[in-house]
């Protein structure tokens, strides 16, 4: 525990760490606020104005139905040119008045809890990953480039529990800084579907502080991987390369093993972890897989990866580093 202290107190005293935990609160507060702003509800004054819009484009249409009904083929309907059987024709399909309501013209979508949670939530995570990865990579790589890690061994030679403190601090950080942020998200978007009268049930409730739990456990991963990592190639420049390659590398799989190569990318499996699944595509969708019977129930090109199976693949990965970097922290010489 006594490490641990210090490596919090070593944690605290770093400028980038403090902006990069500056940086992890402020971001979801502004997701939060465009998700609210965009799904706020309509103003009179749009109203208004909507209902203008669509008196003027349905006057316009009505206009139109005249050109039609003198010229009926041109338009691609039916009927003799000047009769009532062309002029019904041209108005049922250019001037229907369902079409040309106020409604019509307003395109924003209320504010939708279960929506928010495998949408904007998913947004926040995401960049809540960026800053812990840097955090846990900087945090390390930073003793590493100025040779203090020597001094440290120093004082404490055994490698393992210094590796472990240093891991442990970095998940305290993330842990912390994970609860905190999405509490702010969480707090601003229930309090507004309150004012706004929104219902929403307990259950999606449930789902929320589920997936924002393993939210929380998978940016201790992500911090823990990048701690690893980085004690393992004793430098903060290539791991931050490695994550770059990693972020983009769905789009290589993609082009050489084709569509079904996305369920074993990292990217993927993240947004399982917090969503709680995610469909995606796969090329060979003509048979079930069995006796080549064809599928013709929903999507067949279309799978999903669950949680569970997206937890598992993660947690194997950070363990194999975990163990790699343990490995060579312990054998490898400290400059």
């Amino acid at each position: 525990m006594r490490l641990v202290g210090v490596e919090l107190t070593r944690l605290r005293k770093r400028r980038a760490v403090l902006v990069l935990v500056l940086v992890g609160l402020v971001v979801p507060v502004l997701v939060a606020a465009s998700q609210l702003w965009s799904t706020r509800p309509v103003s009179d004054s749009e109203r208004a104005w909507a209902e203008q819009q669509a008196e003027r484009d349905y006057e316009a249409a009505l206009a139109s139905v005249d050109d039609c009904a003198e010229a009926p083929q041109e338009y691609g309907y039916g009927g003799e040119p000047g009769s009532d059987e062309a002029r019904q024709l041209c108005a049922e399909g250019m001037a229907d008045p369902e079409w040309y309501t106020a409604d019509s013209y307003l395109y924003r979508s209320a504010l939708d809890v279960e929506t928010t949670r495998t949408d904007a939530a998913v947004a926040v995570a995401v960049v809540l990953l960026l800053v812990v990865v840097l955090l846990g990579t900087t945090f390390v790589g930073a003793d590493w480039a100025s040779g203090s890690l020597s001094v440290q061994l120093l004082v404490e030679p055994r490698r393992t529990r210094v590796w472990v403190a240093k891991a442990v601090a970095g998940g305290i950080v993330a842990a912390g800084l994970a609860t905190v942020a999405l509490a702010l998200f969480w707090t601003m978007v229930a309090v507004t579907a309150a004012s706004r009268d929104i219902a929403t049930s307990s259950e999606t409730w449930g789902r929320v502080l589920v997936s924002s739990v393993w939210t929380v456990v998978l940016l201790v991963a992500a911090t823990l991987a990048a701690h690893a990592l980085t004690m393992l190639l004793r430098s903060t420049v290539v791991t931050l390369g490695i994550v770059f390659a990693v972020s983009v590398g769905s789009t290589i799989l993609l082009a050489v093993f084709g569509a079904s190569a996305i369920r074993w990318t990292l990217p993927t499996n993240a947004v399982a972890v917090v969503a709680g699944e995610i469909e995606y595509y796969v090329d060979d969708c003509s048979s079930d897989g069995g006796a080549g019977e064809l599928v013709f129930s929903g999507d067949p090109c279309a799978r999903t990866l669950e949680r569970p199976e997206a937890v598992l693949y993660v947690a194997v990965l950070v363990a194999l580093l975990v163990a790699l970097s343990i490995a060579s922290f312990r054998r490898r010489d400290v400059p």
